[in-house]
């Protein structure tokens, strides 16, 4: 599914040269559920970026399903991020004029397919009684379960989620995770970046990032 070599990612600021990755070597199995844990500035949120065809390194290779992504044209990315690759984000990046449905939507279009499937998504995650709320109406569990319903939309086979528990209490966090693990068991790959613990628990692997740095085995966990 997805494989790392020697990735390094260096950018230049008023002190120096900062070094956010280095020398990564990385392999993801299909239907495989892996934590990268680290703390704040480990490089865990550059290294997703990365492997979502966000954010091009400054060296080395990101292989997606036997496609070199960077040695991709910008329209293939951004084609790939549309349809085979969703994004959950800590902060959520709801549209606040939106309903719950309208936010899920974005990530689809109008059609009534499309709409069908966001209110099955609603539904899937227990939020159907809020379809028609808007995000200053819900909790920050419940915004993080539209996010996460969002990046399912289009049943991509990648999800990538950047610290999807940071602002939630260790109830709701739970919950989140067991929807990520769900949708892993239904044959998705899913990458999750985190400083806690919470999702460990329902994680294929865990590895950990410490100064741009793989400190565990790279090696991807047996296909099942």
């Amino acid at each position: 599914m997805l494989k790392v070599e020697q990735l390094s990612k260096h950018y230049r600021s008023s002190g120096g040269q900062v070094r956010s990755l280095e020398q990564i070597d990385l392999q993801v199995s299909e239907g495989e559920f892996l934590v990268v844990r680290g703390h704040s500035g480990s490089g865990k949120t550059t290294l997703l970026l990365a492997l979502g065809a966000m954010l091009r390194p400054t060296s080395g290779k990101v292989w997606f399903q036997g496609k070199d992504l960077y040695g991709l044209g910008s329209s293939q990315r951004a084609s790939l991020r549309a349809t085979q690759i969703g994004f959950v984000f800590q902060m959520f990046h709801l549209v606040h004029y939106l309903s719950v449905v309208d936010n899920v939507m974005m990530a689809g279009g109008r059609s009534k397919e499309i709409k069908m499937r966001a209110e099955g998504l609603i539904e899937s995650m227990g939020l159907e009684h809020r379809r028609h709320h808007r995000p200053g109406q819900l909790s920050a569990g419940e915004k993080q379960r539209v996010a996460l319903a969002r990046a399912m939309l289009m049943r991509p086979s990648l999800i990538l989620a950047d610290e999807p528990t940071g602002n939630l209490d260790p109830k709701h966090a739970g919950e989140v995770c067991q929807h990520l693990r769900n949708y892993r068991d239904e044959g998705a790959t899913v990458v999750l970046v985190t400083h806690g613990e919470a999702a460990s628990s329902h994680a294929d692997r865990t590895i950990h990032l410490e100064q741009g740095r793989l400190l565990e085995s790279p090696l991807a966990t047996e296909a099942r």
